[in-house]
């Protein structure tokens, strides 16, 4: 007898349970479907999007660096040219400078021996 009255009390409980919850449930079974498919093709568009954003971000960075490299091989060609050229440049006034140094060195020397 104790066996029939707690089978009972379980297929009540279970149906009063069921009923309460469809009462109180905040949508039908078929929007709830159609709620849950829409929100994981926008989960899935989010990720499509983000793997594309993702890949897209790569390729930049690939082709920033890319540029980067050869602007600064560029810019190191170029600063090595110039200071060659300002050596070159520079090289005659100081080998000038060199010259009157010395003749004005000589020039103290006469006069110190002179005195």
């Amino acid at each position: 007898m104790k066996t029939k009255a707690l089978f009972s009390g379980i297929v009540a409980g279970s149906a009063i349970i069921g009923a309460l919850t469809l009462l109180t449930a905040p949508k039908a079974g078929k929007e709830m479907r159609h709620n849950c498919k829409e929100n994981i093709l926008k989960i899935r568009n989010g990720l499509d999007q983000l793997t594309y954003d993702s890949k897209k971000a790569s390729l930049q960075l690939k082709q920033t660096v890319k540029v980067g490299k050869e602007t600064f091989s560029n810019v190191g060609e170029e600063l090595k040219d110039s200071i060659y050229d300002w050596k070159k440049g520079v090289e005659p006034s100081l080998t000038q400078l060199k010259d009157d140094i010395e003749a004005l060195q000589r020039t103290v020397n006469q006069t110190k021996k002179n005195t």
